[in-house]
């Protein structure tokens, strides 16, 4: 039998430890393991592989150093639940993020989503649009939304 699980999908871009605290006060009470997930999304337009001239970056070296990042951060957060003797994992993907943390909150059968917002309002937001929200909308499962200040 599979353990319950608590998707925290982290955007790297602002504090996190608001999104921590609350996810290890819900997987100590719903008694889950933790799955830190962070989408890396590179920009429409960005070419592919072997698409530009030599010297210059390519999208399978940008996503290389971007998944590398992304793993070392999210080593740093899984540490934080593991202090609180929570087992953890952490997952790195590609794609759209809001369509990504959909699609592995089925993959894992996740029982609860833990995610930050920046709370965009405005044009900002109509410009960026909100992650969390598309994810609340759709989610097959509860969502807990931690407003966080910006970076």
């Amino acid at each position: 039998m599979n353990a319950d699980v608590l998707l925290v999908p982290v955007d790297l871009a602002g504090p996190t430890q608001p999104v921590v605290d609350m996810a290890v006060k819900l997987a100590r009470a719903l008694d889950c393991v933790v799955t830190l997930l962070h989408v890396v999304h590179l920009p429409v337009g960005v070419p592919p592989a072997g698409a530009l001239p030599v010297g210059l970056i390519d999208t399978e070296t940008a996503l290389g150093v971007l998944d590398q990042e992304a793993g070392s951060h999210l080593d740093g957060l899984a540490a934080a639940f593991r202090s609180h003797g929570l087992p953890v994992s952490h997952l790195v993907r590609h794609g759209e993020p809001a369509e990504t943390i959909m699609t592995v909150a089925e993959e894992l059968g996740a029982r609860h989503i833990v995610m930050g917002t920046h709370g965009r309002r405005g044009l900002e937001r109509a410009l960026l649009g909100s992650v969390a929200e598309r994810v609340i909308r759709r989610a097959g499962c509860p969502v807990t939304i931690i407003r966080t200040p910006e970076a």
